[in-house]
């Protein structure tokens, strides 16, 4: 066979951050390993509390909880899950000493798609404070977003960095402004990362203690996939139908299959001499004990091939006013079908 088979059609690598499978948790091994992580990750967080600092997935948050401020008759706060300030408690503080009646919190950046953080550890931890605060009106909006949405945002960022098409800046209509006593909090997914710079002995265990789940969470083959596996698997599929790219394929950074370098020996294989990398998807979803950086895995994976690897960053400026406004009609509906932690529904 000979000529192109790519027609100079660069191929794509979507590297995400994976989560467990369904019903990992439910061996007592692996239940024991995600303890571990967990009593690591406490400690880690009761030795470094830190200033804010703003990586590509919380200055995303910060970005979209600016633009929802604009757009609303409430008080809008951005926190942290954990590690930095200002924590979910002090959010909450704020929108009810702002006259807040209803605080409802919204998954942010690395929140917005189903995962374990989204699903079960930031309603955990919302219902924890709620219980040391009596009284307080707290909802949920659950995570989700549709998985075509979910493919242009990725489109839209590689569009603007390349000079291709993008989206609208921001969705066609108008929404409601949500009223003024009802108070929002937009949450980003924790990030680890500057404590784990220390080498200390609380980081040296956690790092352990993650390796070992996330290990453990990939070989668990015969475990059906949920969360962030189907909704990447389905924005493959847009992205193929897109026809820009000679192949695409998804690269979990952590607890999921396939990890980046089998992702990268397929697109080799489909023939595409030219790849791009791209992080957007972690905008997406991020695992609560993730910690290794995008860029990392760019360095070794550089290190495993000779074709031709295009890191784009995430163009967060492109998509906050999208991504504000899904979070705008989430909080909207999240008074009608969100979960409650005074009652309405029970987590």
């Amino acid at each position: 066979m000979t000529g192109d088979v790519t027609d100079g059609r660069p191929g794509l690598l979507l590297l995400s951050y994976g989560d467990f499978s369904e019903g990992f948790l439910d061996s007592p091994e692996n239940l024991r390993l995600f303890k571990d992580c967990l009593s690591s990750y406490e400690l880690l967080e009761d030795s470094y509390i830190m200033a804010p600092e703003h990586d590509e997935v919380s200055g995303m948050s910060c970005r979209v909880a600016d633009r929802l401020a604009k757009s609303t008759d409430g008080k809008v706060e951005f926190a942290y899950l954990g590690l930095r300030r200002p924590g979910i408690r002090e959010a909450l503080y704020r929108t009810v000493s702002a006259g807040s009646r209803t605080t409802v919190f919204v998954g942010g950046a690395g929140l917005i798609a189903p995962g374990y953080t989204s699903l079960v550890h930031l309603p955990s931890t919302l219902r924890v404070t709620t219980e040391e605060n009596a009284g307080l009106d707290v909802i949920y909006a659950p995570p989700g977003i549709n998985a075509g949405v979910a493919a242009e945002l990725v489109l839209s960022s590689i569009g603007r960095a390349l000079g291709w098409r993008s989206m609208p800046s921001q969705p066609a209509g108008e929404t409601p402004r949500p009223r003024e006593d009802l108070g929002i909090v937009v949450v980003s997914a924790p990030d680890p990362r500057p404590a784990l710079s220390s080498g200390s002995q609380p980081v040296a265990g956690y790092l352990a203690a993650v390796k070992a789940l996330s290990d453990a969470s990939r070989a668990s083959r015969d475990i059906p996939a949920r969360g962030i596996q189907v909704l990447m698997s389905a924005i493959t599929g847009y992205l193929r139908k897109s026809g820009l790219f000679s192949a695409v394929e998804a690269g979990f950074i952590d607890f999921c299959l396939p990890g980046p370098e089998e992702a990268l020996r397929k697109l080799e294989a489909a023939g595409s001499r030219q790849i791009i990398v791209t992080t957007s998807p972690s905008l997406l979803h991020r695992h609560a004990y993730s910690w290794e950086t995008p860029t990392q895995v760019l360095e070794k994976l550089k290190n495993t091939t000779d074709r031709n690897l295009i890191y784009l960053a995430t163009d967060t400026a492109a998509l906050a006013d999208w991504v504000s406004a899904m979070l705008k009609i989430k909080v909207l509906g999240a008074e009608f079908d969100g979960i409650s932690l005074k009652g309405r529904r029970s987590l």
